[in-house]
C-alpha cells in the first residue's frame, strides 16, 4: 500500500462513520426546522391574540367613556384584560427571546 493510501475496509468503514454521522446532523437540522416553525406559528398567534385584547380595552374605555360601564365593571374587566395582555406579553417575549429548548450538541470529537 501507498504511503497516505487506506485499505477499502478501512475507506468503508469510515464512510459508514460519517453517514452515520451526518444522518444525526440531518435529523438535528430537521429538529431545529421544525422548533423555528412552531415558535413562528405560536408567535403568529400570540400576536393576534394581543391585538384582539388591545381591541377589547379600546372598547372597554369607549364604553367607559360614553357611561355604558360602571367604574366597578370597569376595573374588573380592566383588570381581567391587563392580566391576559400581560400573559400574551411574557409569552411573546420568551418566543422572541429563544426561551426554547434546544437540542444539545451531542457530537464527539
Amino acid at each position: 500500500m501507498v504511503k497516505g493510501e487506506i485499505s477499502e475496509d478501512t475507506y468503508k468503514n469510515l464512510k459508514e462513520e460519517y453517514e452515520a454521522k451526518i444522518r444525526g446532523i440531518q435529523a438535528k437540522i430537521q429538529e431545529v426546522e421544525d422548533q423555528l416553525k412552531l415558535n413562528t406559528e405560536q408567535l403568529q398567534i400570540m400576536r393576534k391574540k394581543r391585538q384582539l385584547i388591545i381591541a377589547q380595552i379600546n372598547a372597554l374605555n369607549e364604553f367607559r367613556r360614553t357611561n355604558e360601564l360602571s367604574d366597578k365593571a370597569y376595573r374588573e374587566l380592566m383588570d381581567e384584560l391587563m392580566n391576559q395582555l400581560n400573559e400574551v406579553d411574557d409569552k411573546l417575549t420568551k418566543l422572541m427571546v429563544g426561551e426554547v429548548e434546544r437540542p444539545r450538541d451531542t457530537a464527539q470529537s
